[in-house]
């Protein structure tokens, strides 16, 4: 065989249909799930020097910038020269080659009803919200740490989204104290929700 497709690796989550020629028809693997996954993605190893196409059988799960593409698993691109359309992408392969792929975007949110953007911004609000409770950070650490452009960017964001500015926030929402639990020793947090 002339290129390997991995989908048993962590996170790997592809159906292979069947392989002509260069030509790889892939399904997304539902596994254990009714619903799709956030994302899906598979590893190819090619033996042999070549450009491939790779079309997805059972929906849109390729962005207009293409796969994310990775050379180690770890970090990853887009190329927008690999896109074909929302279900079809090639890519050139050097001999003796793996390549890492993965997909979201176009189906994030036909199938979860919201946007990668929104999506992005609601996790930066919640990691955002456990930082406040804390106390430990300023106002201006925390929208640096979860990734906002500015700290009056993150204030006008977190006021448009929860009524309250991040500091009313922390200070109504704030560990109140800690207590230890003699019975078990569990330590518990008590908030004040006044």
């Amino acid at each position: 065989m002339r290129i390997y497709i991995d989908k048993d690796f962590p996170g790997g989550n592809i159906q292979i249909n069947r392989i002509e020629g260069n030509t790889i028809y892939l399904e997304q693997e539902i596994r254990d799930t009714t619903e799709w996954w956030f994302y899906f993605s598979f590893r190819a190893t090619a033996k042999v020097k070549g450009e491939y196409t790779f079309i997805f059988e059972n929906g849109d799960v390729i962005s207009r910038f293409g796969p994310a593409i990775s050379l180690d698993g770890y970090n990853y691109f887009f190329n927008k020269e690999t896109f074909i359309n929302n279900h079809c992408f090639k890519y050139s392969f050097e001999e003796n080659s793996t390549v890492y792929f993965a997909f979201s975007y176009p189906y994030q949110e036909k199938h979860f009803g919201v946007s990668i953007k929104d999506y992005l911004l609601d996790a930066k609000m919640v990691h955002a919200l456990s930082m406040l409770k804390t106390k430990k950070y300023t106002i201006n650490d925390i929208a640096v740490m979860t990734g906002f452009s500015s700290s009056s960017h993150f204030i006008s964001l977190f006021k448009e989204k929860y009524k309250v500015t991040p500091m009313e926030y922390m200070e109504k929402y704030s560990l109140k104290n800690i207590k230890k639990d003699k019975a078990d020793y569990d330590t518990y947090y008590e908030f004040n929700n006044e």
